[in-house]
Parts: structure tokens; sequence; C-alpha cells
């Protein structure tokens, strides 16, 4: 039998499944054993203690583009950086600038045009790589390697490298010898410090490798520390680490890496259902570094979700990583990242979700109205969400008093088109309407309901024409957009307006990339028409709103009647801190649905600006 590990000739590694036991036993320990270890040596105890501060990275644009069937466009990743940003995150991690990929460079190419703005707010930007295999056995690792000469290229000051702590990892897939890893290691990152670039040094799969061969791990570590990196991530990449042997793993390696002089951080993923929990123990031990993502999205059940994390240390454990007001940012930041992704929200998911905050149950409801202590750890509003109660009784009526009073001012309680209002949400959300990530559909729905909105405008005409090129319908194929537009024509939208004072706008045709891109410019020049005495436009507020984003969804039926679409827009105002918000619309036809949505961002827009 071969050592533990030992890669054979035929390239297969031979196991002895023997010490492997005997290795589990050693290190998954019981919750117990961690305490009587504590007890007996009390210098552990040092590390039990919050940091006052910690850093979170926010590995959304990479991680979080791993999720399945999602590709992030560099006007994605910049969107999300926004709007994280505004948010309270200080530390991004934008992604692998590969020399064959087209959007990473691209985003590090725009961050560096508007690093200025960024540098004011104090955010960092961190460029990501893993250590670098040499073209040839025993070159030496430079600076004029194509790997990190792109990273150079980012022109960003931090850079995170990720490289194997796992001997599987060295030997199955990289395929190379365990003193050439060290190596690699070692060099990858002397490389980057040599020329002045921070770096963190993530540990991949950092808790397998302590547990495979704990010699080895360290063996690891030491290569990166020696190369300069500023700072050690472990991580938990297959996410398979209950709390206690997670404990116990800290417990071994932190001591150690304190000895040496070097911070340390944790990254977790969630394929047991504790990446968050995983990274909030390490806060209790001091950590002061951790990285996940906005709404927990990622490869596979996702990673460590920030949505979450930020909540818990800011109000249970007393670590201001946001503002309070920030923090109320958090719920609208999620959703909107998971309706760019294209990905429904989890109706339960922690925080964030719809359903986070609602209480169906009589009883729940009946004591919520009496003190929302007593059903909810933390108040909705602290995190953005709104507390829903069910819709069918009193408590629902109560709630929407509440709901309502946050933008329509002296409404009486006993107002019976309260009720009626209710109702209609409730048969609209069986009909598919979706308001919790649509505020501004919501707030016209029950101003109008409420007979405190009059509409600015009604559309009397709108057709809709476009064409496309000879198709087959195979997957793959690629229509030529381009002789699309020079031999059939682009888009083509044309509308008829009439306004609240009874003036008609008369027809107006745009053309754009696509039908609601047409019909968003052809409704744009109706609505700042010039016209009147003045010859101002109508509504020249509009120049000042921006649609954002462009969320389509199927909704199938089950008792045979016509399948509908749901669309929601996402719109910011420009010179309102690039807050967004959403208008939706239901319809048998998508074009319809897009049209209506569109309709309605204007209205709501034109609301707020001229109540």
């Amino acid at each position: 039998m071969e050592g533990v590990g030992t890669l054979t000739s035929t390239g297969v590694i031979i196991r002895d499944k023997r010490k492997e036991d005997t290795d589990m036993q050693l290190v998954q320990k019981s919750l117990a054993d961690v305490i009587a270890r504590l007890a007996t040596e009390p210098k552990l105890l040092k590390l039990l203690g919050r940091p006052k501060k910690v850093d979170l990275l926010c590995t959304t644009c990479r991680d979080g583009g791993q999720t399945r069937s999602l590709t992030w466009t560099a006007e994605d990743k910049m969107s999300v950086i926004s709007q994280a940003v505004r948010a309270g995150l200080r530390h991004i991690e934008v992604g692998w600038p590969v020399p064959s990929d087209k959007v990473n460079p691209e985003v590090f190419r725009q961050l560096l045009a508007q690093r200025k703005r960024y540098h004011q707010l104090g955010v960092t930007f961190y460029a990501f790589m893993g250590t670098v295999k040499p073209n040839k056995p025993g070159e030496r690792i430079l600076i004029t390697n194509p790997m990190i000469k792109s990273v150079l290229d980012t022109g960003v000051s931090h850079v995170v490298v990720f490289g194997k702590s796992w001997k599987l990892h060295v030997q199955r897939v990289l395929e190379i010898r365990l003193a050439e890893n060290l190596r690699i290691i070692e060099e990858t990152v002397a490389a980057l410090v040599s020329v002045g670039k921070t770096v963190i040094y993530d540990a991949e799969h950092a808790v397998d490798g302590w547990r495979d061969d704990r010699r080895y791990f360290f063996k690891t570590l030491s290569a990166a520390i020696n190369g300069g990196a500023r700072r050690i991530v472990l991580c938990d990449t297959r996410g398979g680490t209950l709390p206690a042997e997670w404990l116990a793993f800290l417990l071994d390696v932190v001591p150690w890496l304190k000895d040496q002089g070097v911070e340390w951080g944790v990254h977790t993923h969630n394929d047991s259902g504790m990446g968050d929990a995983n990274s909030l123990l390490a806060v209790e031990l001091g950590c002061d570094h951790v990285q996940g993502t906005i709404g927990g999205i990622g490869e596979r059940t996702g990673n460590a979700n920030l949505t979450t994390i930020i909540p818990s240390l800011v109000l249970k454990m007393g670590i201001a990583v946001v503002t309070a007001k920030q923090l109320t940012l958090w719920t609208a930041l999620t959703r909107y990242v998971y309706n760019l992704a294209g990905i429904e929200i989890p109706f339960n998911l922690p925080v964030a979700g719809p359903n986070a905050f609602h209480h169906e149950g009589g009883t729940h409801s009946h004591a919520w109205l009496k003190d929302p202590d007593s059903v909810e750890h933390i108040r909705a509003a602290m995190v953005g969400n709104q507390t829903s109660l069910g819709l069918s009784n009193q408590a629902g009526r109560t709630l929407m008093r509440v709901r309502l009073a946050e933008f329509i001012r002296n409404l009486a309680p006993s107002d019976p088109r309260i009720g009626e209002l209710l109702d209609k949400v409730h048969g609209l959300e069986r009909d598919g309407w979706l308001f919790e990530t649509a505020e501004g559909s919501f707030r016209l729905l029950a101003l109008r309901q409420l007979d405190r909105l009059q509409p600015f405008f009604t559309v009397t005409m709108c057709e809709l024409t476009e064409r496309i090129p000879p198709y087959t319908g195979l997957p793959g194929e690629t229509l030529d957009r381009q002789l699309q537009n020079l031999m059939l024509g682009s888009p083509k939208a044309t509308v008829q307006v009439e306004l609240a004072d009874g003036r008609t706008i008369g027809l107006k045709t745009a053309k754009g990339d696509g039908l609601v891109n047409a019909l968003d410019k052809a409704l744009r020049q109706a609505l700042q028409e010039r016209g009147g005495r003045s010859r101002e436009p109508v509504f020249p507020e509009l120049v000042g709103l921006e649609l954002v984003n462009y969320n389509v969804k199927a909704l199938i039926n089950h008792d045979g009647t016509a399948a509908r679409v749901r669309v929601i827009l996402f719109w910011r105002i420009k010179n309102n801190g690039d807050e967004i918000w959403g208008t939706v619309a239901v319809s048998e036809s998508v074009t319809e649905a897009s049209a209506r949505a569109l309709a309605a961002g204007y209205q709501y827009f034109l609301h707020c600006h001229r109540r």
C-alpha cells in the first residue's frame, strides 16, 4: 500500500481508508470536545472577542456570476457595483481579468475612469486570479506572465489570489507535485507584491486540506505568507463544514496565523446551510474580513449571504459595517440583484424575501398588532422590508392603513376604500402581479383607488412593428441584426397621447434597439412635445427619468387558460442618489405588458415630481 494521497504511475491516487477514518475522528470534533479544549488551553480564550470593525468583501460580480444560467454583462456589473456602494459596501471584488474575457476588462476600464469618485467614497476594488502555473517545469513566475500582466493592467491596487490547500486538488486537478504547488503559491504572490500590490490569499478548500493533511495545509499558508500576502482567507469551498468542526478548525489555525503576524478572513459556501452561521461564528473569534454575495447567489447552493450577515452584524453584534440608513436599502438591493440576474427571489429568503416578515396565522397576526417584537426578531423597516399580514383578515386592513400612511395624508381609518384596495391587491397578486418589487405600481394603484390621482396622460393609440430576418429555430443560430436593420428596418413604435387637460399630441414614431426601447423613445417624444405659448416641453422633467432594467417572466397556468407574462421595469431618477424603483404589468401579450409597465413608470415619476 502506498502512502496516503500519493500519486501512482497511472495517475490514480491511492488512499488508506483506515487512516482516513482515523483522521476524520480526530478532526470532526463535537461541541463538547471543543469546549473541553478551551478549558484546558486558556490561551485560546483570548481569541474569543468580536472585532470593532469588519471589512466585507462583496464577491457578487464574480461568485454571483457563477450562478446557473447567469452571465453578467459589463453594464450589469457596473449597476451592481453602484448599488452595492450606495448600500454601504466598500470592498468590491470585480472578477478575473483573463485576456480572453471581454466583460471584466471593460468593467475595470470604466472603474478606472471613475476612480476619483469611488476613492472619495473610500471604495477599494479587487482583481481576482488563481496561482499561475508556469509554462515550463521549474520556470520562475514573474510579472511578465500573461495572467499577472492582465491583472496589472486593471490598475487596481488590491488582488485576491486563490491557491490549492488540499492535496487532492494539487495532485488530481492541477496534476503537479506538492512541492511545485508550494512554489507557485509563493512566487505568484511575490510577483504581485514586488510591484506594490496588496495581496489577499484565499486558501481554497482550507478545511478539506486541513482535514486531509494538516502539515501540508500549513505549508501552503506559509508559502503565501512568505510571498508577502497581507491576509489569509480560510475558505470552506465545498460548504460542507458543520459549526462544531469549523470552530475546531479555527481554534487550531487562527492562533498559528496570529503568530505569523498576518490578518485573516473567511469565505464560506452554503451547501449545508451553514455559510452564514460559520461566517458569524468566525467574527465571534475575532475575524475582521468576511466575503460573501448579495442575496447569497453563487455556484451550487450559493455563498455566504451578505443580506443576512449584515443585519446580524449591525443589529445583533453591534458592529457598524453599514449605517442605519444604508441598512434600509438592503431589501431593495437584494431584489434588484435577483431581478437583474433573471432569478425569482426565494419567497422565504431571510431579510429580503417577500415572506420574511409575513404573518399568515391569525394568532401571530394578532400578536404583531399588539407588539411586533412578539413575533419578529428585527423590525422589517430596519432592512427596508415590510411586514405583511394575511390579507383576508382585520390585521391585513390595519397593516394596509399603516402602509398607506407613508405616502397618503388625512386618510380616515374607517374609509371603506381601504378594504376595497386590499381586495384589489389580493386579486391582482393571484393573477401574477408582484408588488413587492414594484412599489411604483402599488402606489399608483392605491392613489387611484382612493381618488388621489388623475392620470397625467392616456395612450390612445400604440402600434409596434418588428420584423426579423430568416431563421430556422435551431439552437445556436445567430440572426444578423445588422442585416435586419439594413434590409428590414429597426423595431418601430408609433403612439398618440391625450393629456389630462384634453389636448391631443399627434402621432409620434421612433425606432429603437428593441420594441421596448422604441416605445420608450416614442412615448418620451410625445410627452416632451413642445406646445403652448411658451413652446416649452409638456413634461420637461422626464429628462431625469432613466429605464435601467427590464425583466420578463412567463406565468404558467394549470387550469387550461391562456398563459400570461409579467413584466417588471426598474427605473432610476438621475438626480436622486441612484434610487431604483419598479413598475409591473401582466398580460397575455409581452408587448402589451411592457407598454403598460412603461406608461406606469412615467405616471408615477410625474406624480412624485408634481405632487
